[in-house]
């Protein structure tokens, strides 16, 4: 017989755990949760031009790029251009409905976490809730940087 690991009957690949894992959104979650994410992941061939969110469509998922590049569109503005190993729609989750276009620039492999198991998944892992609302918080940071000066005086470390 051949050996392969190719009558895995749910379709998984093998690998695909591990590219969860080392996408900077998902880093440090439980392995069950990377496992259960893995699970419910569905790959996506975007070629280039493709829309693959719609603004204002509901029940849309979370994506992950694994190749390629996405880029996201707000009333036809291009707000963020997303690659390899980061997410969008996370936003989908949170407010119910996708907040812009985004289209894949090039040919794009994209990993699509359906809205209602990722929900499910979410609702045991408040982890994973939080990976993702740090993802959208992050998302929506005016660019450039923060200011994190504190006014100065306050606390003195000398004894």
């Amino acid at each position: 017989g051949q050996q392969g690991g190719d009558d895995d009957s749910s379709g998984m690949r093998p690998s695909l755990a591990m590219d969860i894992a080392s996408m900077p959104v998902f880093a440090g979650l439980d392995p069950s949760v990377i496992v259960d994410l893995a699970g419910i992941a569905r790959p996506v061939n975007a070629p280039a031009g493709a829309v693959v969110v719609s603004a204002g469509a509901s029940g849309a998922g979370l994506y992950a790029v694994e190749a390629g590049n996405c880029a996201a569109f707000v009333r036809g503005l291009q707000t963020e251009s997303i690659g390899p190993g980061m997410v969008f729609g996370e936003q989908n989750l949170l407010s119910g409905e996708a907040t812009q276009d985004v289209l894949a620039t090039e040919s794009s492999a994209l990993l699509e976490f359906p809205a209602a198991q990722l929900l499910q998944i979410m609702h045991g892992s408040p982890s994973l809730r939080t990976a993702l609302l740090r993802a959208f918080q992050h998302r929506n940071l005016p660019s450039g940087p923060i200011g994190t000066t504190s006014g100065g005086g306050g606390i003195s470390s000398l004894g």
